[in-house]
């Protein structure tokens, strides 16, 4: 399996990957001027170059996980893959707790160790749960998100490519929309708009990027 970007996110992929009983073999790919963490630098193999990338998902293992932060580049990347005959695969931490009743997209979910699913939640294709998020019932979270560690809520929809920062706090019933963005630490009591960043307590609208 390829896990594209060498980063924070991937770097706490493997860790998640090493605490589970299953092991898989994985290889990196980085081909960006970011430099790669240490431990991956150290450990596995990183390839450098599309050629090596593609070459390797059609003579060696076709799977896929893309671990970069950013919603549209992590979409963007999956697709130019499977345009090559790679298969965007679900990473879900057999240290996670994902009730039989949760529904789940059926690629590029990423759920680390320690994060908890409830029945009722949905949770679209691309989006990433850190560790110790807390879904409980009726919360349905988008395409491409990304829940940061700490994350509880409940009777919350999150519409595509949004991210919630560490330890937000989000009030029981309201609606994020697509491409907000919610600061770390902050307090979301009212609904959002589209392309919105959010930040304080209780958090206000910030700045619109589109």
């Amino acid at each position: 399996m390829v896990i594209i970007g060498t980063g924070g996110l991937a770097s706490d992929i493997v860790s998640s990957m090493e605490w589970d009983v299953k092991k898989d073999n994985v290889v990196f790919f980085n081909d960006t001027e970011i430099k790669d963490f240490e431990y991956i630098q150290n450990n596995f193999q990183i390839f450098k170059t599309k050629i090596e990338l593609i070459t390797y998902l059609k003579d060696v293992d076709n799977r896929f996980i893309v671990a970069i932060g950013d919603a549209k580049y992590r979409k963007m990347i999956t697709l130019q893959l499977e345009q090559v005959g790679g298969i965007n695969v679900n990473y879900i931490s057999e240290h996670a707790f994902i009730n039989q009743f949760a529904t789940l997209g059926e690629k590029g979910i990423i759920i680390l160790g320690k994060t908890l699913v409830t029945n009722s939640v949905k949770v679209g294709n691309g989006s990433v749960l850190y560790s110790n998020v807390n879904l409980a019932h009726q919360v349905e979270i988008g395409e491409y998100c990304l829940i940061s560690a700490g994350v509880n809520m409940s009777y919350v929809k999150i519409g595509d490519n949004s991210f919630v920062g560490i330890g937000a706090t989000i009030k029981p019933g309201i609606e994020i929309a697509e491409d907000t963005t919610v600061g770390i630490g902050s307090v979301l009591l009212k609904s959002t708009e589209k392309n919105g960043v959010y930040i304080g307590n209780p958090a206000k609208l910030y700045k619109s990027v589109e």
